[in-house]
């Protein structure tokens, strides 16, 4: 069944006092009533007397206005697309210089495919079920009479004919549901079914509400969205400062050189056989797919585009513009500022990106600080939570006084300036040439936002970063690191107060996973201000506006009166130990229940979505191993090593949905837990044993601690508990579980 979200309010069910409420009244849809009907929208009206809401389903069938073309990765199955595209591609001339020749292709190819499609399917589901009816009719025929010569032939003939429309309805649902973890040739259409109408049940936007008000037809709504990002992406023109003063590392002129250096045939390639045919294509309307059946017949035009580009950095404005998805960030969204926005980009801007953004991270991470830790090679996420899981433990050991303010940065992506950006990468020692480059595919373009899958017109973007392009995380670093730089300075000239650890001193000031910034340091009113000082001033240079409301303050061995005050003068909320950082716990208590809790839940909540009547034994076997051991549990036993009681719950919950019926109830265990875990060439079903997995991801890090070089938070170690550290990770054994617990 379908759970509608609910517009209009949060709660249906309020008590006598006003104090209680709850969602008690829901609308439930089945799955068939969902294919036939289509997914409307629920609203709850005023209770007057009651104390209960009365729930209204409402279907609208406006006009969203045409879909853009998506190429379909079933008609690579279809035998005649080849001669198809390359009749196409080789009769058609166009004059120019080669970016505008592939643009103009792709475009024409596009009206040619849509004619094609239907000539080849249209009136697919029509199709399939005129042939089911004309092969039962020859069934009872060949029953009654038998069948002639002829007669078997055609009847095979059309079985071949509804095999292939079958497997093209498959493939195509498949696509929609965008379902990973599936196995290839695993033929469930009612499964991706279900997941396209979950899909669309959570992306449809069927109603906003716009200054207190109430938008429901396609026309307000496409306006409204319109109006919104408008105003989001529109630069304000001010003079902003710089951060003159502030030393900030370089790159040598090799890495210049690297960066600048003649594009191959060879790394294009890889870059196309490395990425996924399944993503959504942007404007242009083809994916990866498009560009892996047929590379001989492109690569060689897709060449000299690169060689003209090194040379004139230029791109066609088509190449450009992209599409702007809404994806919900609550379960019941209503105002566009709960849904987050991705990029859909075209795939030859898409693969340009890729093939300069494989180039920058070869070279990024000598000028990113230790402190950040996100998209570098060798930096992982559970690196900074442990190093503020250590500055915590230590503060609280030692009774020392600690400041943790937890920095939220508002839509931070889409608020880089990019006049800073720039000015950061002069600043970082980037060369004219790889500046124009970037400039060309950042500084430019227009966006199209996609509402119930029709574009609304193109808006001229003025700022702000591409969610999605391949560029966007390691130029976000770059502007994020002029914050760890002027946090630099302000230590040099004695303005914060970090905290230090061991006595060959570590100095902690900041953390960072791009934007997701912990700012730790003395608790003094000196700190307070200096802090409040960068992050406006960082502001006012970069465009990240910090929501102060959001942030929040904890503190260690603080008084309740210096925190009051602290939050009062930051406008903050006052946290507490333990929180979250990245998802995952700071401060807690790894042996607790109550810390694995929320990810339990998690795990459960996951399931329910899921139903076990539309997917195999087989199914559901791959699901444990690709989804269930993929989702936040993997930081968990990367970090923190899970009770014996928490890894039998996860164990029960694997378990009964593997051998769970179609309602997800009981059903009986055919085999013990340890031979379903044992590997397929022993007898078992190859589920991996996640206590196995926990072990094995804390194992990991003592092989990173043998690795060269010094990451932060192998100082943080280092100073802590001392070089002895390092002598007992060589000689002790591998699967010594007392050393998982010296830092954990």
């Amino acid at each position: 069944m379908v759970d509608l979200p609910l517009l209009g309010r949060r709660f249906t069910w309020y008590n006598s006092n006003g104090r209680a409420m709850s969602r008690l009244d829901r609308f439930l849809i089945s799955d068939e009533w969902a294919l036939k009907w289509g997914i409307g929208s629920l609203w709850a009206l005023p209770r007057d007397v009651s104390d209960h809401c009365t729930l209204i389903l409402k279907y609208n069938h406006g006009d969203w206005g045409p879909k853009p073309f998506r190429f379909n990765n079933f008609w690579l199955e279809n035998k005649n697309l080849k001669e198809v595209v390359e009749r196409f591609w080789v009769d058609n001339r166009v004059d120019g210089w080669m970016g505008f020749v592939l643009k103009e292709k792709l475009k024409g190819l596009k009206a040619h495919l849509r004619v094609w499609h239907k000539q080849e399917y249209g009136g697919l589901e029509t199709r399939i079920e005129e042939l089911k009816v004309e092969i039962g009719d020859l069934d009872c025929k060949g029953e009654e009479v038998g069948l002639n010569t002829q007669e078997i032939e055609r009847r095979k003939e059309k079985f071949g004919v509804l095999w292939k429309l079958l497997k093209s309805k498959e493939a195509l649902m498949f696509q929609r549901a965008r379902s990973k973890w599936f196995k290839e040739g695993d033929a469930n259409t009612k499964f991706f079914h279900g997941s396209v109408k979950s899909r669309v049940k959570s992306n449809l936007i069927s109603a906003l509400r716009v200054d207190n008000i109430w938008l429901d037809s396609p026309i307000s709504i496409k306006e409204a969205v319109h109006s919104f990002f408008e105003n989001h992406v529109s630069s304000s023109h001010i003079v902003r400062p710089h951060l003159e003063g502030v030393n900030f590392p370089t790159i040598s002129e090799a890495d210049n050189s690297i960066l600048i250096s003649s594009f191959t045939l060879e790394e294009i390639q890889e870059v196309v056989s490395a990425s996924d045919g399944n993503k959504c294509p942007g404007p242009d309307g083809f994916n990866y797919a498009f560009l892996k059946k047929f590379w001989e017949l492109l690569k060689g035009d897709i060449r000299i585009m690169f060689d003209q580009f090194h040379g004139n950095s230029c791109l066609p404005k088509s190449f450009l513009s992209y599409f702007v998805t809404l994806v919900p960030k609550v379960s019941s969204p209503n105002s566009l500022s709960d849904f987050r926005p991705i990029s859909l980009l075209g795939c030859l801007y898409k693969l340009i990106a890729k093939v300069l953004a494989k180039r920058l991270a070869k070279v990024i991470d000598k000028v990113i600080s230790s402190n950040q830790s996100a998209f570098i090679k060798g930096r992982n996420l559970v690196d900074g939570v442990l190093v503020v899981n250590e500055v915590v433990e230590l503060a609280k050991k030692t009774k020392r006084e600690c400041l943790i303010f937890k920095v939220d940065f508002e839509k931070a992506y889409d608020s880089v300036d990019w006049g800073f950006l720039e000015y950061m990468l002069v600043r970082c020692g980037f060369c004219a040439k790889w500046i124009g480059w970037i400039g060309v595919c950042i500084f430019a373009g227009n966006l199209s936002v996609l509402v119930n899958g029709s574009p609304s017109p193109e808006i001229n973007i003025q700022r702000g970063l591409k969610q999605g392009d391949p560029l966007a995380p390691f130029l976000f670093l770059l502007v994020v690191e002029g914050f760890s730089g002027v946090m630099r300075r302000a230590m040099h000239l004695n303005l914060f107060k970090d905290f230090t650890m061991g006595r060959s001193p570590v100095v902690i000031s900041h953390l960072q996973y791009a934007d997701d910034t912990l700012c730790i340091g003395e608790a003094s009113v000196e700190n307070l201000w200096t802090l409040k000082g960068i992050l406006r001033g960082f502001e006012m240079a970069s465009g990240l506006k910090v929501n102060f409301w959001k942030s929040g303050l904890i503190g260690i061995n603080v008084s309740s009166t210096f925190l009051t005050m602290a939050s009062t003068f930051l406008n903050c909320r006052l946290g507490s130990i333990p929180f979250k950082y990245l998802g995952l716990p700071i401060g807690a208590n790894p042996k607790s229940g109550s810390t694995w809790d929320p990810h339990l839940d998690h795990i459960r909540n996951r399931l329910s979505s899921w139903r076990n009547k539309y997917i195999s034994l087989g199914d559901r076997v791959v699901m444990l191993n690709a989804v269930l051991n993929s989702i936040p549990i993997f930081f968990y036993l990367s970090l923190l090593k899970m009770p014996v009681s928490v890894w039998k719950q996860l164990v029960r919950i694997q378990r009964e949905f593997l051998w769970g019926g179609p309602k997800g109830g009981n059903k009986i265990k055919w085999v013990k837990w340890p031979v379903v875990c044992k590997a397929k060439s022993k007898g078992g079903l190859g589920v991996r044993d996640v206590r196995l997995v926990n072990l094995s991801l804390l194992a990991k890090w003592r092989w990173r601690l043998l690795l060269p070089g010094r990451p932060l938070w192998q100082e943080v170690l280092v100073a802590k508990y001392g070089d002895h550290i390092l002598n007992r990770v060589c000689h002790t054994p591998f699967f010594d579980q007392s050393l998982f617990c010296v830092f954990f």
